[in-house]
């Protein structure tokens, strides 16, 4: 009777501390719930005229920030939804560019950047992973269209999205700290810009 009821609070203590580190299956849903939104307002953006000709990739910037601060409310077949959608609604070619995103927001939740300390010196290796994992995106789909020659856009035209994406992330994750709030997976949950594990 009593290994059953040391078994049965065991249980309840790893619930609760499960629900505690991930925020339990309504926080992760909600999580999930904003990505989309987010990635949806970013990818209207992306499709909007703009008066800057290299604009940046703000669906990256999105995902990566989720990927950062809430690694497991980031599941691959949203990351490949988005980029999809994306691909789709921009005429680029199909799945492309979802690929480059799903490489590199699977690498940012791999490699979990460092923790983000006491200002810019400190959030500085973040910024410098996240900048490293932000070439996929704009790469792959160069590299696919240059393979397979079909007519890729200029390297130089990609170089200057690329470095207009890692300028806007940093933008990016201050304007969406309030919408993924870090997630305490393990003891050493990284934070990204103003949160704390």
């Amino acid at each position: 009777m009593k290994a059953e009821k040391r078994g049965a609070g065991a249980r309840r203590e790893a619930r609760q501390g499960a629900a505690h580190a991930g925020g339990g299956p309504v926080v992760e849903a909600a999580s999930l719930g904003a990505l989309l939104l987010f990635g949806a307002l970013a990818i209207a953006a992306s499709l909007a005229p703009m008066p800057v000709r290299f604009a940046p990739d703000l669906l990256f910037c999105v995902l990566a920030v989720w990927a950062v601060r809430r690694p497991n409310s980031t599941p691959a077949l949203a990351v490949f939804a988005l980029g999809l959608a994306r691909d789709l609604l921009s005429g680029a070619p199909a799945g492309a560019g979802a690929l480059g995103l799903l490489i590199a927001v699977e690498g940012l939740r791999v490699a979990r950047p460092p923790r983000a300390g006491e200002g810019l010196r400190g959030w500085l290796p973040v910024w410098g992973v996240v900048g490293a994992w932000a070439a996929a995106p704009a790469v792959v789909p160069w590299a696919l269209l240059t393979v397979t020659f079909a007519p890729a856009p200029a390297f130089a035209d990609i170089a200057l999205r690329y470095a207009a994406t890692v300028v806007a992330f940093p933008l990016a994750a201050v304007a969406l700290a309030w919408a993924a709030p870090v997630e305490n997976s393990s003891p050493d949950a990284r934070a990204l810009i103003g949160g704390g594990a």
